[in-house]
């Protein structure tokens, strides 16, 4: 998928850079010319009914970036914001994943009966990829908070003293632009951690959204077009250099029991 960075240039100001690359072969992306505002290229995108993919590869420079030394010198930003956080609404769906209905489950479920959480899964698991003409089931959803609180790549992350703990939850996530008349148009995929209290949430499933903490990083990159059917993840924590968990999970459409249609549909149905 091709993708695209925001950083401090080194002089000043903020780059915006694109790569096609493979990711697992990436080493620099290539410079927009006087590009220093991705929700504006893609609202130009927008007006002009272009792809943003179109748009961005209309605007390349040859000169070349280093992802790595951007990495190491902690100059990425957030690969998208608005100009006004509060109007940058950050949200999720839960129970769509097998993995997160198993542990929500073993979190509520005090006897032999199905847990609530696993009632709503299920009914995911009916319902949750509709044909093109019908509407499928709802998903859970929460309010996670405004754009005030995302953070870019390897900022600190800051846990409230009211927490009972604090734990990494990686997830997809799509980031929308709403036109002039209110619809809704994707620009591409982030990957992001869902910071959250899983000791409050275990206590009862009705605390899932305020067990959501506010600090939500996201990585470097807006992933442009379609996501893939099957998107492996590997998540590490790390304490001076010494890896002390590693777990890989797989997200995208294949091990999903919502499609990515469905999930848009109800977060959108609303004006």
């Amino acid at each position: 998928m091709a993708r695209l960075y925001r950083f401090q240039q080194d002089k000043g100001g903020i780059g915006v850079a694109f790569s096609d690359h493979p990711i697992e072969k990436e080493d620099h992306a290539f410079l927009l010319s006087g590009e220093d505002d991705v929700y504006a290229l893609l609202q130009t995108a927008l007006a002009e009914g272009k792809l943003p993919k179109t748009l961005v590869k209309e605007r390349l420079t040859a000169e070349r970036v280093s992802l790595e030394q951007l990495h190491i010198e902690k100059r990425f930003l957030l690969p998208i914001e608005h100009h006004d956080p509060a109007r940058c609404i950050v949200t999720g769906t839960g129970l769509t994943h097998s993995g997160s209905a198993d542990i929500r489950n073993d979190m509520n479920s005090h006897d032999t009966n199905l847990s609530d959480s696993m009632r709503l899964y299920l009914k995911g698991k009916e319902g949750g990829k509709p044909t093109a003409e019908t509407i499928g089931t709802q998903p859970e959803w929460f309010y996670k908070g405004t754009g005030h609180c995302l953070l870019p790549h390897g900022a600190p992350i800051l846990t409230p003293n009211y927490s009972l703990t604090a734990g990494e939850e990686p997830e997809v996530g799509g980031v929308y632009l709403i036109d002039d008349k209110g619809a809704p148009h994707r620009a591409g995929y982030v990957l992001g951690n869902d910071f959250s209290d899983h000791q409050l949430e275990g206590q009862n499933y009705l605390f899932v959204a305020v067990s959501k903490l506010r600090p939500c990083p996201l990585a470097p990159a807006l992933f442009l077009g379609e996501l893939p059917g099957s998107v492996e993840i590997t998540t590490h924590i790390k304490r001076n250099e010494q890896t002390l968990w590693k777990k890989t999970f797989h997200t995208g459409e294949d091990h999903m029991n919502h499609s990515i249609a469905n999930l848009e549909h109800h977060h959108f149905k609303h004006e």
